[in-house]
């Protein structure tokens, strides 16, 4: 029966990776940080809004971890993080090395690997 064996073909089918589309952005939190280690005699001050994504499956647990359960020390992990960071990796376009070390240490406090992605918006730093 050429239904019963298309039905079949669809079940082994390897199933699609998860794009763009199935992804969802959760905002973590907005920030402001002061960094005092990333230049010598200068202050830098960082506000940043940090947004997730993930899954679209997973968007309700994230939610309730980064807002309720996990909520300081997710917060606390991330201002860590950047106030430890070096003037390299605050001035880099890309701020790709903060997005990896923020999207683990999410994923490492929560004790699961919820977050694909970082986004920060509102990225802005001060000197002093």
């Amino acid at each position: 029966d050429a239904a019963s064996a298309e039905a079949i073909s669809a079940e082994n089918a390897p199933k699609p990776d998860k794009k763009d589309d199935e992804l969802v952005e959760v905002e973590v939190h907005s920030f402001s940080v002061t960094n005092t280690s990333a230049a010598a005699d200068t202050v830098i001050h960082i506000s940043f809004k940090v947004h997730a994504l993930l899954a679209s499956d997973q968007e309700a647990a994230f939610k309730t971890a980064v807002s309720s359960s996990h909520k300081v020390r997710v917060r606390e992990s991330i201002e860590t993080i950047f106030r430890s960071a070096n003037m390299e990796d605050l001035s880099d376009s890309s701020l790709s090395t903060l997005k990896r070390l923020v999207r683990e240490e999410i994923n490492r406090v929560l004790r699961q690997s919820y977050v694909v992605s970082i986004v920060f918006n509102d990225y802005k730093t001060i000197q002093q």
